[in-house]
């Protein structure tokens, strides 16, 4: 079985909770409903990564073309609607 990729994840939880939240949160609830089996040493690390590369205000030439959140009430993430995605 393939599992989600961690974008759809955190999309599906903020879409879940209602309001943004911080990378912190996002993280925490992903690890206590057992959501994703992070393989890295640092796996907050890949939660804010996954944010960042697919935030809205990321226009780094490394950024994901594909964006699905953006940065809210001072360093909180939402999702967007769809008609803000790239």
């Amino acid at each position: 079985m393939t599992r989600p990729p961690l974008h759809s994840i955190i999309t599906s939880l903020l879409r879940e909770n209602g309001h943004p939240m911080t990378i912190q949160e996002i993280f925490d609830m992903i690890q206590s409903k057992q959501l994703f089996q992070f393989e890295a040493k640092e796996p907050y690390s890949v939660v804010r990564n996954s944010l960042s590369r697919h935030s809205l205000e990321n226009t780094h030439s490394c950024a994901s073309k594909t964006k699905y959140f953006q940065k809210v009430d001072g360093g909180k993430f939402d999702v967007l609607s769809t008609g803000q995605r790239d």
